[in-house]
């Protein structure tokens, strides 16, 4: 439900109900009793429940309301009914790196070795929030980064005297 669009009637969610007086007393009026923050709207006479503005499940995993069903009879006899609403998270967040500059150091004309880690986060619920690819941004021969794990790698020694740091 995380993306589900405003206004549009939730198709997996039927409200129904029935009264057993004849005529206009057996009409079934649908109200909200208890709305959670009024996320929910219902249409009075289908019983379909709408959304007033987006879900997001970072913030709310489920939702519970109180529908209510009302007859039209001269004494209103009414019933109502618990719903709980679960959010589905999709991957609406970008991944987040745990820090925003990272330094690693290495000897000068070391063999090409393991020189760090990078960690990044995901607060989407998939797989654990972790994130599941990494890539350098521009293409070079002397770094590597292993897409899944993060882990930065020397290609070739490095000279100092050649060039002191890279971004």
């Amino acid at each position: 439900l995380e993306d589900y669009p405003v206004n549009a009637p939730i198709e997996t969610l039927s409200i129904s109900a029935t009264d057993a007086d004849a005529g206009l007393n057996r009409l079934i009026t649908f109200s909200i009793a208890e709305n959670d923050n009024g996320l929910f709207n219902i249409n009075p006479s289908t019983g379909a429940i709408t959304l007033n503005r987006p879900l997001d499940y970072e913030t709310a995993q489920q939702h519970q309301i109180v529908v209510q069903a009302s007859d039209n009879g001269n004494m209103v006899m009414s019933s109502t009914a618990s719903v709980t609403l679960y959010v589905n998270d999709i991957n609406d967040n970008s991944p987040v790196f745990d820090t925003s500059t990272l330094t690693m150091w290495v000897y000068e004309n070391s063999a090409p070795q393991h020189i760090g880690t990078i960690m990044a986060s995901d607060v989407d619920s998939h797989d654990g929030n972790e994130v599941s690819y990494f890539e350098l941004v521009e293409d070079n021969d002397l770094f590597a980064v292993d897409a899944w794990t993060g882990e930065v790698f020397t290609l070739v020694p490095l000279n100092r005297e050649e060039q002191g740091e890279y971004t």
